[in-house]
């Protein structure tokens, strides 16, 4: 029975997968994506007396926010949508499959295809990084003096949380399809939430001091339901290791964190989505 039920999981991973390759938008993106982060060096001009890799890097991690969080989005709220459309969602829960089945499928292909865009773009921005590194003659004697070394392995590590950040995003995004009744509503509620969640950190902060009670207790639960996605954003401390590394127990902390909210809210999507009427 849970042989079966991985299968299922694995083909409609599979069918998501391929469906959201298939969409030219998602080719778009990646272009302007990579292409932005190959030009970085070019943006150095608005870089005003910051070191330059890591402008080249906060940049690399922007771009890759900016365009990941559209995919993140986007992708499973018109999959998702397209399958109510086109009504392949009723043929699939009428053999029957359970609808925890079908959301997670849909979740685990969004998620792979996350993996592949996070994967390219954090190879191009390590491929700069090394080439900027390898021509900058004053970063070489900081390295040699041991006051700062460019770790890769940081970098490929900040991609991975980027990664988890952005399959946060698309679980909260499924949960808002389970009951959304169109595509628009719940591509542009999904685009709040995700700015409530960048700015969660500013309510967990300030919560405290509204006199306010009612408006106090408001700002409290959204720093309590909502996650901080500004826990994510630590690819200086991770890329450019000083004398005190970064310890790898704390990042792990925050991959826990973001593992653990994208499983609330795909069981808040199972939960949503069975009592929606297809």
């Amino acid at each position: 029975m849970v042989t079966v039920r991985h299968n299922r999981v694995f083909t409609i991973a599979l069918y998501t997968f391929r469906e959201a390759v298939r969409q030219r938008f998602l080719s778009v993106l990646l272009v302007l994506a990579l292409g932005f982060i190959g030009s970085a060096t070019f943006f150095l001009q608005f870089n005003f007396g910051g070191s330059e890799l890591k402008f080249i890097a906060d940049f690399g991690w922007g771009v890759m926010f900016l365009f990941g969080s559209i995919v993140a989005i986007v992708t499973p709220s018109h999959l998702f949508f397209s399958e109510i459309e086109h009504r392949t969602a009723m043929t699939l829960l009428a053999k029957p499959l359970p609808r925890s089945t079908f959301l997670l499928g849909k979740l685990v292909g969004v998620v792979l295809l996350l993996a592949m865009f996070t994967a390219l773009l954090v190879s191009l921005l390590l491929a700069i990084l090394a080439w900027r590194a390898s021509t900058m003659a004053d970063f070489e004697a900081v390295q040699s003096a041991g006051q700062m070394t460019l770790s890769y392995a940081g970098c490929a590590l900040m991609g991975m949380l980027q990664f988890l950040k952005l399959s946060l995003l698309s679980a909260i995004t499924l949960f808002i399809c389970s009951f959304s009744k169109t595509n628009l509503y719940a591509v542009i509620l999904g685009f709040f939430v995700m700015l409530v969640c960048q700015l969660q950190y500013l309510a967990r902060d300030h919560w405290g001091a509204i006199d306010f009670l009612p408006l106090r207790y408001a700002v409290l639960i959204v720093s309590k339901v909502f996650p901080n996605l500004q826990l994510f954003n630590v690819g200086e401390a991770l890329l450019f290791r000083t004398v005190v590394p970064m310890p790898l127990r704390l990042v792990g902390s925050i991959g826990l964190y973001g593992l653990l909210y994208i499983v609330f809210f795909y069981l808040m999507a199972v939960w949503s989505f069975r009592k929606r009427e297809i």
